[in-house]
Order: structure tokens, then sequence, then C-alpha cells
């Protein structure tokens, strides 16, 4: 056994690839992501609309997505916002993160390990 090439990798976010060479003691790990295009979604809509519809684009982290487009807005619009809500949005974050990664461990990677 001198290559191994698996060219195709599932559960992850994109398209990925490894190549590994026993013979050389190398590794490559690729993984691409092709444009998805996501900002043709809110092209023409209300502004106030936009954080509601970009958190529909993924299951998985929605509210990371809607504070993102929340940020954009507000940096596009020139709004300062105060302490208070920025650390509130840093705890909706971190629940986001504990909630995700729940969710991937649970029903995306769990159910491999107890195959």
């Amino acid at each position: 056994m001198k290559k191994i090439v698996k060219d195709y990798i599932t559960k992850i976010e994109g398209h990925g690839s490894l190549h590994i060479n026993f013979k050389k003691y190398t590794a490559q790990l690729e993984v691409t992501e092709g444009e998805r295009l996501f900002e043709n979604l809110v092209l023409g809509r209300n502004y106030q609309d936009i954080p509601f519809i970009v958190s529909r684009i993924c299951g998985i982290c929605p509210t990371a997505h809607c504070l993102a487009a929340v940020e954009g807005l507000e940096k596009a619009l020139d709004i300062d916002v105060n302490q208070t809500i920025q650390n509130y949005r840093k705890i909706m974050l971190a629940a986001q993160v504990i909630q995700s990664h729940n969710l991937h461990l649970f029903f995306l990677a769990l159910p491999d390990y107890l195959e």
C-alpha cells in the first residue's frame, strides 16, 4: 500500500478529498467550497427582511448568519450599538456554538460512531 486516495469526503462543508502517499510521507486534505451566491436572495428586498432570510441559509447555525446580516446592515447604515447589545450578541453566539456542536455530534457524527 503506497497510496490512499479518497476523492469524496462526506459530512463537511463543501467538497473534500484526501490524498495520502506513504512512500513520500505526505498527506494532503483539500476542502473547497463552490460559490453559492446567497447574496442574490436579498437583492431588491426590504433591508428589514434580510436577517430573517439569511438565517434560513443553514439549519445548523442560523443565529450566526442572522447576526452577521444585522451587523452588516448596521455598518452600511452607520448605526452604532451600545455595549449591552454587543454583550447580548456574544451570549447568543456562545449559545449558538453549544447548540450547533450538539446538533453536529448527536445527529451528524454520533450515528457513524455507533455503527
